[in-house]
């Protein structure tokens, strides 16, 4: 953060006085602030009679004078609603140069984020799209910032109290296509500690757009923490830090504002050493951050209270810092250090004068692959001494969870989470279980299978949950059932409808909430025969190419057998799972014109992707889609892609639509605005909910003695159990799924889901 330096003292080189005017057009009126290198006053334009803000350098240093001529030429081609307006450019009596910028009214973000807490996140995101708004049309013209942090973030007063962003200083930014002419050297360091990427702590003159990415990530996490993502005692100790390891995980579950799993590793990404492994635009990591947070299309309106009324924000000294004073502690897990990952090492070569800073770092980093929602991993407990007690102790019981906080599926994962933490905050403030409460442990697995399986063995090994609940996937299911099995691990509610967790007879320590595959593509099929009066050769399957596709091809195929369609005669196309590649799959259907209708088994961004594509190729028949699309992002993808391409769309549904007045929904809706009251109810998170209230029914039947073969047998005794579903729910040692009820639903024109009969 810049230095603010005092206002009295001797004058400084260029000083200018009350009431002095340059160029016979601004009268200078009060000296704002000033800093090591230049000084900021309110001035009225004569002309207008308005006021404007100047700013000088108090140097004649060249390397100076350069830099600010530099920065008026780059903001007098920079015309974005988000960056400080430059009004003239000039000289002032003593030959020094001016910039008239416009005047603002407000306060920077340092000043607006409060400490130790951070801002909500509808807010936030109000705010970080128009900073990324802002850094991306200067990316555009070619142009690095390099000194982006909260202090030359301004949020300026609108009349209406609203609030504008406004980026200030860019009095280090660059040109890509300019060298510079010699005011950079190798080794200079140029940008504020904490939030100066990598590269220009190394000292690099060469860098490029995702120098200004990772201080993005810097400011994500300052807005959701209120504190900087490193901290210490020392400009060598936050140096070092930067360069050895990812910031310190956030604390997701701040009563005031709970923070998603999936928006650490958009931090993570966002400020990665590699920059090959950051995102590569500022559109890149606003999708991923509205994706993890799973926005809306709008976000809140920012209003600023009348006490955040500051002028214009202090010039940037070069290469100033601010440090904080305390130390972030070591993260640890099992009372062990954590191995430092290759990637977060101490680079070989290091920019000049820095290299002695951190020569003598010696640090431990938080192992950022397998990222938690959890604070440090506990120590196994005392009960935990065989597999049937472990996760248990005295006030709590852990679960553990592997789903997508990242990727393409990162709705699902999302959702899920959100689900079951709602429940299981209800659950707890409700005494929990013989005064033991849940606490869930939630790994990010990108949707990918052998990332699935570590979490797993890391939930097991490192967190001693007692079970796991709601993992998302049946490509990830394939390895991770298996592994669960072998380490008689309870293994409940996944959001899958796949055949391989639902054997006959069953698993004895897998359970599913959710109708299967085959019970959701069955009815489809059947309500596109016998409702809608389709031929069986006039079906399709658009699948991802997995388990997951699989699982959904079958369920097609099963049913299309007992109408005298064979499993080769079915037209079958398909895409790359965690890819929206549908190009291929539209131009094989374009060959077959006797198809009416395509019965999806994708995610939500692929099967966007596809329906408009086949629209746009002239397509008219109909789509419908599996559950596990997730219903909620479709529709946000839709909207995001503009006309009326979801019209008519039909999704089966394992749970009842959200608007519906059952018992069951009415409470999930309720303990949602209790507990997530910026969280918009969805199909997914209502399935999460639901899978959570039916697992603690089966832990309220097992006891206070509490292991994995007493839960086991109480999940095994509910029957004509009543949720408020509109069925009931019936489990026992050959039955291990609780509900089997398909509902159908289709987007209407405002995109909304609509009830829809399938009988």
């Amino acid at each position: 953060m810049a230095e603010l330096l005092t206002l009295s003292g001797t004058p400084q080189i260029g000083d200018l006085e009350d009431g002095q005017i340059l160029q016979g057009a601004y009268q200078i009126t009060q000296r704002l602030a000033q800093g090591g290198m230049g000084t900021v006053y309110r001035a009225t334009q004569l002309s207008l009679g308005r006021s404007v803000a100047i700013k000088t350098i108090n140097t004649n240093q060249p390397n100076v004078t350069q830099r600010f001529i530099r920065e008026a030429k780059l903001l007098s081609q920079l015309t974005h609603p988000n960056v400080v307006s430059l009004i003239e450019f000039g000289t002032t009596e003593a030959g020094l140069p001016f910039m008239a910028m416009e005047s603002l009214e407000g306060c920077t973000l340092d000043q607006l984020v409060p400490r130790e807490e951070g801002l909500p996140l509808d807010q936030l995101l109000h705010l970080m799209g128009q900073i990324c708004a802002g850094v991306g049309a200067a990316h555009r013209l070619q142009m690095v910032h390099r000194d982006l942090k909260p202090t030359n973030i301004f949020l300026a007063r609108l009349p209406d109290n609203g609030a504008i962003v406004k980026i200030l200083d860019f009095g280090i930014a660059k040109a890509l296509e300019d060298r510079e002419a010699g005011l950079t050297q190798n080794g200079t360091l140029l940008g504020s500690c904490g939030y100066m990427s990598p590269e220009q702590i190394h000292g690099a003159a060469d860098v490029d757009a995702r120098t200004d990415i990772y201080s993005l990530g810097g400011l994500l996490y300052f807005m959701l923490a209120g504190q900087p993502a490193y901290r210490g005692k020392s400009t060598a100790e936050i140096l070092s830090k930067q360069l050895t390891r990812p910031p310190e995980p956030l604390d997701l579950h701040v009563s005031s504002r709970p923070i998603p799993p999936g928006v650490m590793p958009v931090i993570l990404k966002a400020m990665h050493t590699d920059l090959s492994e950051r995102y590569q635009t500022t559109n890149d990591l606003m999708f991923a951050l509205r994706e993890a947070v799973g926005c809306p299309s709008t976000a809140a309106r920012l209003t600023l209270p009348r006490s955040a009324s500051h002028g214009p924000s202090e010039p940037t000294v070069l290469a100033s810092h601010t440090i904080e004073g305390t130390v972030i502690p070591t993260k640890e897990r099992l009372g062990q250090a954590v191995p430092l990952p290759r990637r977060w090492r101490k680079p070989a070569f290091l920019g000049a004068g820095v290299a002695a800073l951190v020569a003598l770092a010696v640090v431990a980093a938080w192992g950022w692959q397998s990222y938690s929602s959890s604070s440090a991993a506990p120590k196994p407990s005392a009960l935990a001494n065989s597999p049937a007690r472990r996760g248990v102790t005295a006030t709590e019981i852990r679960l553990g969870m592997s789903a997508p906080f990242s990727g393409p599926a990162v709705e699902l994962g999302r959702g899920m989470e959100r689900g079951l933490a709602t429940y299981f905050r209800h659950f707890n403030d409700q005494g929990g279980i013989a005064g033991r409460k849940v606490k869930l442990i939630a790994l990010d697995d990108g949707y990918e299978p052998a990332r699935a399986l570590a979490n797993m063995r890391e939930l097991v090994s490192d967190h001693d949950v007692f079970a796991v609940i709601g993992n998302v996937g049946t490509p990830t299911a394939e390895v991770t059932v298996p592994f669960a099995l072998e380490k008689e691990l309870l293994f409940f509610g996944p959001y899958t409808g796949a055949n391989l967790l639902r054997k006959n007879p069953p698993d004895r320590f897998v359970f599913n909430f959710r109708a299967s595959y085959a019970e959701e593509t069955a009815a489809i099929v059947r309500y596109l025969i016998e409702v809608k009066r389709l031929k069986p050769e006039q079906i399709a399957v658009f699948a991802q190419q997995d388990g997951y596709g699989e699982a959904g091809f079958q369920g097609v195929a099963k049913e299309l057998r007992k109408h005298g369609r064979g499993m080769g005669e079915i037209v079958r196309v398909g895409y790359a799972r965690n890819s929206a590649d549908v190009e291929g799959a539209v131009r094989e259907l374009g060959r077959h014109p006797e198809v009416k209708a395509v019965v999806m088994v994708p995610i939500y961004r692929a099967a966007a992707r596809f329906v408009q594509k086949m629209r746009d190729a002239k397509y008219t028949g109909l789509f419908t889609s599996v559950s596990f699309v997730g219903s909620d992002a479709l529709a946000e993808e839709f909207r995001n892609l503009g006309g009326d391409y979801g019209t008519g769309v039909i999704v089966t549904q394992v749970v009842p639509p959200i608007d519906s007045r059952s018992t069951a929904v009415g409470k999930y809706r309720e303990h949602l605005r209790k507990y997530y009251p910026s969280e918009q109810p969805s199909f997914v998170s209502l399935e999460g909910y639901l899978t959570a209230a039916l697992f603690t029914e089966g832990l309220r039947r097992a006891g206070a003695d509490l292991t994995t073969e007493r839960t086991i047998d109480g999940l095994e005794s509910i029957q004509k159990f009543d949720l408020g579903l509109g069925a009931s729910i019936d489990l026992g040692p050959s039955e291990h799924q609780g509900l089997h009820k398909v509902w159908g639903t289709v987007l209407d024109k405002s995109l909304k889901f609509q009830a829809l009969d399938l009988d």
